[in-house]
Parts: structure tokens; sequence; C-alpha cells
């Protein structure tokens, strides 16, 4: 019962501050918020998360336990993501959906916000190891997003010629993470005059993380967030059905339960903020991802907690 707790503890803790951001905006002490979000996203996209990446991973040695988990985790993702993408293309073929809606659907349902809430509670949860498995989990719903994912949101834009964003996966995300995990491999260690700045950086990545999102989730208009109805099959499935599935599902095959967290964790949180992103670059149904995200974000408090419960009960440390 006490990881519940502590993820009670946290995901309250993150509320206050994505409120804190939400209000600033809606009071108008923050004026300019698009460009505000944007300065904020190159901050921790460019420069903290990298950071939290160095000094966190590198504290750990890369143990063969912890390679072989990594693998774990990284078939599986390959499979969970594909996965909720077509358990949501069914449901949205079923109520015929508009395609560039369908295809805002199918996203909310399967790619989640694992980095700017993801990182920050898997760490308060698991640690260092913790992240560097969210990471991997990362990696591999990266190649989806920006490959896959893009191919599909490319054929609302009209005469917009059908692409991979493979160069979006070259990010200083993946840099670092690669960095870090040599460093591992190779036992190097940053010296303290080094660590210590870094640290004090990497540190500033949650609280500015939730700014960010409160920010974001302030440009919607509540008024319109629970229609139409639509939104919560995305949102139950990912969010609930499939990360219960997931944890029954993974259990007999005995794989540690720090893995099985961060791969259930990873798979239930809230929808992607860049989904209204590139939402509104590439022609798609914006409004419906943007409102789909603030519902998302909302049901995520009572969702989180709930799924760590499940993961306790069914895979107990």
């Amino acid at each position: 019962m006490q990881g519940f707790y502590i993820i009670i503890e946290n995901i309250g803790m993150l509320s206050v501050l994505i409120l804190i951001g939400y209000i600033a905006v809606k009071a108008r002490y923050l004026q300019d918020p698009e460009a505000i979000k944007n300065v904020i996203s190159k901050i921790l996209l460019r420069l903290l998360l990298p950071l939290l990446f160095i000094t966190s991973l590198t504290q750990r040695d890369l143990t063969g336990g912890m390679v072989q988990n990594a693998l774990i985790v990284a078939l599986v993702t390959a499979l969970l993501i594909p996965s909720m993408l077509l358990l949501a293309l069914a449901v949205g073929k079923m109520l015929k959906m508009p395609y560039c809606t369908l295809v805002v659907h199918c996203f909310l349902s399967a790619f989640g916000n694992i980095v700017f809430l993801g990182y920050p509670l898997l760490t308060a949860l698991y640690g260092s190891e913790g992240l560097f498995y969210a990471a991997v989990y990362s990696l591999v719903n990266d190649c989806v997003f920006y490959t896959f994912g893009i191919y599909m949101l490319s054929k609302c834009k009209d005469g917009e010629r059908r692409h991979l964003a493979l160069k979006r996966l070259l990010s200083p995300l993946t840099i670092s993470f690669v960095i870090a995990v040599m460093m591992m491999a190779l036992g190097i260690k940053l010296p303290r005059f080094i660590f210590t700045p870094f640290n004090m950086l990497a540190q500033c990545t949650v609280p500015l993380a939730m700014l960010f999102i409160g920010i974001v989730l302030a440009e919607v208009k509540p008024s319109r967030v629970f229609l139409p109805w639509t939104k919560f099959l995305g949102i139950a499935l990912k969010q609930f059905i499939v990360p219960v599935l997931a944890v029954l599902l993974l259990k007999p095959f005995g794989i540690a339960p720090v893995v099985v967290g961060v791969l259930v964790m990873q798979a239930a949180m809230p929808a992607q903020t860049m989904i209204s992103v590139l939402a509104n670059e590439y022609g798609a149904d914006q409004q419906y991802s943007a409102e789909g995200i603030f519902l998302s974000m909302i049901i995520s408090v009572f969702s989180l907690p709930f799924i760590y419960r499940i993961i306790e009960l069914v895979i107990p440390s």
C-alpha cells in the first residue's frame, strides 16, 4: 500500500503544479501563452530532460539484467502501442468517425504523455531504473508516432506528400539517452563540479513540465470538453481497459515487477500533448485533440492511482 500512497501524493503535487500554470494563463498573469509554451517546451526537450537522463542514469551501473529487461520493455511496447491503435481504429470505424477525427481518436487512445508526466512520475515511483525503462518505452513510442503516425496524419492535409518524419527520431532526448547508456556501460561518472550543476538544472524538469501542461490545458474551453461522448471511449481504452489487460497478460511470464510497472503505467498515461500540435499542423481535428487531452488529464488523477493499485495487487514487488 505504501506505493499507492506515494502515487496519490505525487499525482496530487503534480496536479497542483499543473493548476498553477492553468490559473496563471486564465488570470492573464502569463501573457502570450503560446510563446511561453514554445520556450518551455524547448528548454525541457533540449536541456532539462537530457540532463535528467545524464544525471539519473549514470548513477547506476548497466547490468546484464537491466539490458535483458530493456529488451523486454522494447518488445512489449512494440506490441502494445499497435494493439491500442488497432482497438481504437476498430471502435472509431464502428462509430463512422470522419477520417481526420478518427486519426486523432486513435492517437488519443495509444500515445500517452510519457515524457512530461511519465518521466517525473516513474522516477518518483521506481527511481533511476524506472526512468531507464521509461526511456526505452519512449524510444519505441516515438518510432511509431513519428513514422506511421505522421503518415496517417498527413492524409488530412490536402496536397501534402505523405512522408515519415524520421528526422524527429534524432532528438536531444534520443542522443542524451544513448550517451547516458554508454556512460553506464563503461562505468563513467561525472566529476562532482560538473554533476552538481547538471543535477540542479535537472531538478527543474518536473515543475517546469507540469507548468507546460497547465499552459496547454488553459487553451481549451472546458464547456466543450465532455462532448462528444466518443472521447470517453478512447480514454477508457487507454487509461483503464488496456492497462488492466496488460497486467493480467504479463503476469504469467514472470517479468520483474518494476518492468511491468513501468510498461503498464506508461501505457496508462493521459494523452500526449504533442498530438494537438501535430493535428493543427496537418489539418486533422485539432479541437477534438485539445479537448481529448484536457479530459484525459482530468481523468488521469483517478486512473493512474487505480492502475498502480491493480499492479500492486496482481504483481506485488
